[in-house]
């Protein structure tokens, strides 16, 4: 029945397409607006881990050093021996 009210009033029918038309564009910017804030913000949280990584690196070499150091035996006094 509607398409045959579309049929019998084609201006109608035009209009609608047109609404629908408009609808879907409105939709679609909308969605690569949202893609484009989306890859922005993966590009900064992707420099911010390599940033983190860099972090996590240095302390876990600081720490190795200062264990490193720790563990090394104590160098010997020079013993006195009695003469």
């Amino acid at each position: 029945m509607l398409a045959a009210a579309c049929l019998m009033m084609p201006g109608v029918a035009a209009a609608q397409r047109s609404d629908d038309r408009a609808q879907f564009d409105a939709r679609l910017n909308a969605l690569q607006r949202s893609l484009a804030e989306l890859s922005a913000r993966i590009a900064q949280l992707d420099a911010r881990d390599r940033e983190l990584e860099q972090r996590v690196q240095r302390m876990r070499a600081n720490v190795d050093q200062r264990l490193e150091r720790l563990e090394k035996p104590a160098p010997r006094a020079p013993s006195r021996r009695a003469r």
